[in-house]
């Protein structure tokens, strides 16, 4: 901990700086000579006094989600008073912060990081969040008290100065920071000088409704433009409130506002949700399983016949939408197995397309439940029920507790809630899962039906290509690490920014796609490799995953062998794999020890496993490989 720090449970600084006096000092000087940071600091103080910081306290069970993951990680908030309350409702939830304002610090970004005793630079901060709301009020405050006096050139170079501040301020933060960069859309309730119908009144220069949206599309370029990015869009959390819900309207001005408690709540939240949605660790849902009768249509089919119930088509588009996401579909209801006909009807031809599963029948639905993830090679706790029946909410919650169950009415409010969140960005690739479950179940029935799997092997023309990535194909290698378990060596979770740190530094990656005559697996595969660092000519495989749908299949020993190969072509002797065990990935450790790892190091779960090079790694007849 430096001496700029904040204590992690309280936030409050073990000191100003390396000359307290003289910065106390200059505050001070600052506090007779400057009126509106006097007035500024009296109100923050009278606040403190009446306890009204308390009120962004928040508690965890408000959530309905785990947030334990948040505890110690740590929060550095540039801006002023409109973060104070974010700072201390999420240090409420475990997280260390430190906000600018609330430590008598530049509330500019671009100032903030451009002093050398700024505490940021030692801070280790985990996410950093940015408000440019000092200096975009500054623009807004201008249009404001002179309206007409305004032009388009003059507008449009104040919102280029705007973007190329943060641009800075974000690019001085990379040298220490490699997270994720949260920066705040501009917190204001629309109250235009010239009314609303304010557009008129401006021929020739941008409207104060106009301005406040081209800023705010600045921000999402500058989010699209630079890596690690997020948009954190204040408009967007306040969408069809009241003004006077999120902001004080006695203190508003015109060209900055200032939160209510109910307001910070909103904004807490968001971030949380945000924070959550980038996190590897947490749970995230693979499958959505849904009722039928009552839930995706109203009325029961078998009472009512099919001309009898009514489609609910608002739950269809969301189903539709979770599927964009990767989410893969299921229906799992009781009702007669032959009514599975009448579904692209009642559904939707589209929608029945995207279905992985289809499970009807008059068990109990734990058990449906418990077919379908051993049919997807997916785990129970990644898969959400929807029912509208509470007696078949409760047998699900009692006998396949590791379910996520909801009920038909919490199926719009799905795409908030963060289990359902895509990691990241969503690429072609994972958008395409569901068409590749679905060949996967038809090579199940294949393989049941030949009853000799390596001979349905041989027949099935696998070809496996191990290659470097294409354009934009780390972000489906990160995607791959953060879902994949079963076949996962270090359990890392790895994220686009490191790959691509790592990549800048001179790593080897490769990725394996796999087809064969019932189709397209996609990318499958992802290795990387860098120097050990140690002594001795190692290569060390940083990553090493493997998707389930290509689980016996072979491709860990072909990636190894690629990686294998290019090590000893660059005089490596050994290749390292740094593995962690967990609950799932045991069959990886049993598949790398039969290629030749032998286990050189152990702590407890970690071990290291090293194969000897050069090695000479068979494949099985069946799989036909490529590498370049």
């Amino acid at each position: 901990m430096t001496a700029h720090g904040p204590e992690p449970a309280t936030g409050r600084p073990l000191g100003i700086g390396p000359r307290p006096w003289r910065e106390i000092g200059a505050l001070g000087w600052r506090f007779v000579r400057d009126t509106q940071f006097r007035n500024v600091t009296v109100d923050m103080l009278h606040r403190q006094v009446r306890g009204r910081y308390g009120g962004y306290v928040t508690e965890p069970e408000t959530f309905a989600f785990d947030v334990s993951w948040l505890v110690g990680k740590r929060v550095y908030l540039i801006g002023g008073c409109e973060l104070v309350g974010m700072s201390v409702g999420l240090r409420s939830l475990g997280a260390a912060t430190y906000a600018t304002f609330e430590q008598g610090a530049a509330t500019d970004p671009g100032q903030e990081l451009a002093r050398l005793d700024s505490a940021f630079w030692d801070y280790g901060a985990d996410v950093l969040v940015i408000s440019h709301a000092s200096r975009t009020g500054a623009l807004l405050e201008r249009m404001q008290a002179d309206p007409l006096a305004c032009t388009r050139a003059s507008q449009e170079a104040d919102l280029a100065l705007l973007a190329e501040e943060l641009r800075h301020a974000i690019a001085a933060a990379r040298r220490v920071h490699d997270g994720p960069v949260f920066v705040l859309t501009h917190p204001i309730a629309y109250r235009p000088a010239l009314g609303v119908n304010e557009h008129l009144s401006f021929p020739d220069a941008y409207s104060f409704a106009e301005i406040l949206r081209l800023h705010s599309l600045q921000v999402y370029e500058l989010a699209r433009e630079l890596d690690h990015v997020v948009v954190i869009d204040v408009d967007l959390e306040a969408a069809g409130q009241d003004s006077t819900v999120n902001y004080e309207t006695e203190r508003a001005n015109g060209y900055y506002e200032h939160f209510t408690d109910d307001g910070v709540q909103r904004m807490i939240r968001r971030i949380v949700r945000q924070l959550y949605a980038l996190e590897p660790a947490v749970r995230r849902i693979k499958c959505v399983a849904v009722d039928l009768d009552e839930t995706m249509w109203t009325g029961v089919l078998r009472e009512d016949g099919p001309d009898g119930v009514k489609p609910r088509s608002s739950y269809q588009s969301v189903l539709r939408m979770l599927s964009a996401r990767g989410i893969l579909l299921a229906v799992v209801s009781k009702n007669d197995a032959a009514e599975a006909e009448l579904l692209p009807d009642l559904l939707g031809q589209h929608l029945v397309d995207q279905l992985s599963a289809v499970k009807l029948g008059w068990g109990a639905k734990s058990a449906a439940l418990a077919e379908l993830a051993g049919e997807l090679n997916i785990g129970l706790d990644s898969i959400a029920f929807f029912d509208d029946n509470p007696r078949e909410r409760a047998e699900v919650r009692q006998n396949a507790p590791d379910v996520l169950v909801l009920s038909d009415a919490d199926l719009v409010g799905s795409l908030e809630r963060p289990e359902f969140q895509p990691l990241g960005a969503v690429t072609p690739d994972g958008g395409r899962r569901t068409e590749r479950y679905r060949a996967g179940a038809v090579r199940a029935e294949a393989v049941a039906a030949s009853g000799d799997l390596d001979g349905f092997l041989l027949e099935s023309g696998l070809q496996l290509t191990v290659r470097p990535p294409g354009a934009g194909e780390l972000a489906r290698v990160a995607e791959l690490a953060a879902r994949s378990n079963q076949l996962n060596a270090t359990l890392a979770r790895t994220d686009l920014p490191t790959l691509q740190r790592w990549v800048a530094d001179g790593a080897v990656v490769r990725v394996a796609s796999l087809v064969d005559r019932f189709g397209d697996y996609g990318l499958i595969g992802a290795a990387v490799s860098r120097p050990s660092g140690s002594t001795g000519p190692d290569r060390r495989l940083h990553e090493l995953t493997v998707s389930c749908r290509a689980m016996g299949r072979s491709v860990e020993a072909a990636l190894v062998a690629a990686m294998a190969q290019q090590a000893a072509a660059e005089g490596a002797e050994r290749l390292v794999v740094p593995f962690t065990r967990g609950a799932r990935n045991a069959e990886l450790e049993r598949i790398l020890r039969a290629i030749g790892f032998e286990e050189v190091a152990a702590d407890g779960d970690q071990l290291e496993l090293a194969l000897a090079l050069p090695a000479d790694i068979a494949l099985p007849p069946w799989l036909e490989v490529q590498s370049r």
